[in-house]
């Protein structure tokens, strides 16, 4: 496998799983105090803290389902539970019947999520495969197979040339 920068020949070159891992930190904390007044009070919570070069090769998140989708095929599945027993007068059918629909709603929310979830092995895959020059900051794919399957480069950091400076004034912007 080749490591080398094809933009400047550095050998100073990272993976982007290398360059996220190594500038990525997590943990959590758990904290009690006690007070006179209010007495004791304990929180706690998780933290992340990460580079810069680790934000931008962070990798694609991985498709779910939301939490209002989950809840409200709960809420659906309470909502036919409550009508139909009710109507009927007979619980145990209408809870049944109540649970079946909760389940094909999220069946059905997780069928749409299917084509998210080949695109996310797509791009998860190019990441894997995805390098960066310490030196220049040029980013490529080493494998030719997963340069096949890209349709568009890696994004390049922006040059200072690049950036358009927009003023109010009547002069024109500089390139």
């Amino acid at each position: 496998m080749n490591t080398t920068c094809p933009r400047c020949n550095s050998d100073n070159t990272s993976s982007y799983q290398m360059i996220y891992s190594g500038g990525t930190a997590t943990g959590s904390f758990k904290a009690l105090s006690y007070g006179l007044n209010s007495g004791a009070i304990g929180t706690g919570g998780k933290t992340k803290s990460q580079t810069l070069l680790a934000q931008q090769t962070t990798p694609p998140p991985i498709p779910t389902i939301e939490v209002s989708q989950i809840l409200f095929a709960v809420l659906a599945g309470i909502l036919v539970f409550i009508v139909f027993s009710s109507a009927t007068g007979v619980g145990l059918i209408g809870l049944g019947l109540g649970v079946a629909i909760a389940i094909i709603i999220i069946g059905l929310f997780m069928q749409r999520l299917q084509p998210q979830t080949l695109e996310w092995q797509k791009r998860i895959m190019i990441w894997q495969e995805s390098w960066m020059c310490l030196k220049c900051g040029h980013s490529w794919h080493n494998k030719p197979k997963v340069r096949q399957i890209v349709e568009k480069p890696i994004r390049e950091p922006l040059k200072r040339q690049q950036i358009i400076v927009h003023r109010t004034d009547s002069t024109k912007s500089e390139e």
